[in-house]
């Protein structure tokens, strides 16, 4: 399945429903962030299964989704892709118990590289 793209995600967490940023997927590997944090990781798919493997990096203000601030934490996100969409957890590697419901959203195709 192609998610080469531009998605936005939004989490439904402690803060309610929450658009947490951008992450931009091409070819297994991921990059994105927001103004708090940047993430990079790759992910993998087959058929409609999805799954991410993502490393947070924290810049701003202390404000964890998953239990005691830290400054860089490793998350798994887990789900479906249909449509532009994927739906699914994230969670954190080490801590099972801080699940979220998850979605991502395609926004837009990756620009061609230039002739």
């Amino acid at each position: 399945m192609d998610l080469n793209g531009i998605w936005i995600t939004e989490i439904h967490g402690p803060y309610d429903i929450q658009s947490i940023g951008v992450l931009v997927l091409e070819g297994g590997r991921v990059c994105g962030g927001n103004n708090n944090f940047y993430i990079r990781g790759h992910y993998e798919t087959e058929d409609a299964d999805v799954q991410l493997t993502l490393d947070l990096v924290f810049y701003g203000p202390d404000r964890s989704l998953f239990g005691e601030p830290e400054r860089e934490i490793l998350v798994e996100i887990v789900g479906k892709a249909k449509e532009g969409i994927i739906r699914g957890e994230v969670y954190r590697g080490d801590n099972l118990e801080w699940r979220m419901q998850i979605q991502l959203t395609r926004r837009a195709d990756l620009p061609l590289p230039p002739e």
